[in-house]
């Protein structure tokens, strides 16, 4: 099932951005020193924008908007985002405004899936910066055993 065949606009706060940059390892090269692994554990931004979607999820986090003039374009082709990814996300939009023709609106159902995305981000900041010295990496692998669970 593909619901998002055009451009995507997938926008968390730009606070963020750094986060991101942070978390999402820039492809060089084919070969990444499983150092680097432990700091940037993401190959992707989509595959850390639904981590963190999918957290705010699990842990029910309130969505949190974010008004165009805050966010920063993450990623805009929607043929990264799977069909699996994306009937997720519809059942997420539909559950959120109890509304099933939101499917009909790829717009609205983008805005509920960033707002939770960026409950998300805002979660995973906070634990990144209360770390105490743990990496990246068990911190996002822990999330992810708890998400799984």
């Amino acid at each position: 099932m593909r619901l998002f065949e055009t451009n995507v606009r997938l926008r968390p706060h730009k606070r963020y951005k750094p986060l991101v940059k942070s978390l999402v390892h820039d492809g060089k090269g084919a070969y990444k020193k499983i150092k680097e692994v432990y700091k940037t554990p993401f190959s992707r931004n989509i595959y850390l924008w639904f981590f963190v979607f999918c957290l705010a999820i699990k842990k029910g986090l309130d969505p949190i908007n974010v008004r165009d003039s805050e966010g920063y374009n993450l990623i805009a082709d929607a043929s990264v985002i799977s069909s699996e990814m994306q009937a997720f996300m519809a059942i997420v939009a539909i559950e959120h405004s109890d509304d099933i023709n939101i499917i009909k609106s790829q717009g609205a159902m983008i805005k509920i899936c960033n707002a939770y995305a960026s409950a998300g981000f805002k979660h995973i900041e906070g634990l990144i910066n209360d770390g105490g010295g743990k990496e990246n990496f068990e911190i996002i692998n822990k999330l992810l055993k708890e998400i799984m669970s």
